[in-house]
């Protein structure tokens, strides 16, 4: 399926992978709810590449009342980075931003160089910037106070130019009754290949996931858009076979599906704007969800 704004590739016998240039995605970003215990919101990413990159990672909660969202907003979010595999700046973990030992200007400066909408002055939310060399990472939003709700969490590419990029973010959360599990991405430079896909059900069961979404709707949209780009609700339902995805899984590191579960999966050619891909329940029941985005290289 395609058009103007991107293409769903349905050939089965030779996917057409966008070519590298000098498209890169610049920011990933999740949405969701944000509490303790299973409510706990993880966003990992993973940087790819030589050498270290600049990133500016924020947990947004009290800023987001700016945005349309008056109440249920995660009232003091703290922002922890852990580390799987690569190097991280001294400082990984931050609660109030403008009571971090850098200064509120040089915050100020690094939000607008990447593009991202200010927080307010004196606001609860987190934030935290340095350089990252290659590996796997994870973002966790603690509750610092309050109660649970919902947070935002942003990573944005500082430095570009340089030689490493990010490839992957997924994070899990409630869907339904609601809540909504949202991820977002902006590709910048050339048209690029990405997969994207929204597990929940057995799959998530079998990895000791209680209470897993039974049967997620995966919807993409571009920014400016108010119907999806493209939709899925079962892959295997798919004008690609069951083995080409799969070979898409192999080629990125992503745990396999069951033929037939009712994970859903889109596999796309992109050109460059903001992107956000929505989970949603494909019944009237509610639950776990876990949504994953992947730069194919």
């Amino acid at each position: 399926v395609s058009g103007a704004l991107g293409t769903l590739q349905s050939d089965p016998a030779s996917i057409a992978i966008a070519a590298t240039g000098g498209g890169r995605i610049s920011n990933l970003s999740v949405r969701a709810t944000a509490g303790m215990g299973a409510q706990t919101l993880i966003a990992g990413f993973v940087l790819a590449g030589s050498s270290s990159e600049e990133l500016v990672i924020r947990a947004v909660g009290p800023t987001l009342a700016q945005f349309g969202i008056p109440s249920g907003f995660q009232a003091d979010p703290a922002l922890k980075i852990d580390v799987g595999g690569g190097t991280a700046p001294p400082t990984t973990t931050n609660d109030d931003w403008g009571s971090s030992t850098t200064s509120v200007a040089t915050f100020t400066n690094a939000f607008a160089s990447v593009g991202a909408f200010p927080l307010v002055d004196g606001s609860k939310d987190a934030a935290l910037f340095g350089p990252f060399t290659p590996g796997n990472y994870s973002a966790t939003v603690n509750l610092a106070g309050g109660g649970p709700g919902i947070a935002l969490v942003e990573i944005y590419d500082r430095t570009p130019a340089a030689g490493a990029r990010l490839v992957n973010v997924s994070t899990r959360g409630q869907v339904g009754g609601g809540a909504n599990l949202i991820a977002g991405f902006v590709i910048t430079g050339d048209t690029r290949t990405v997969l994207i896909r929204a597990v929940g059900g057995k799959t998530l069961t079998d990895f000791g996931v209680a209470g897993s979404l039974a049967n997620p709707r995966l919807e993409i949209y571009r920014e400016g858009t108010g119907a999806p780009i493209a939709v899925n609700d079962e892959w295997t339902q798919t004008s690609l076979s069951f083995r080409t995805l799969g070979t898409m899984f192999d080629r990125v590191g992503a745990f396999g599906l069951d033929n037939g579960s009712k994970d859903a999966v889109l596999l796309l050619n992109l050109p460059p704007a903001n992107y956000s891909a929505q989970v949603k329940s494909a019944d009237t029941t509610s639950g776990v969800g876990l949504i994953e985005i992947y730069e194919i290289r």
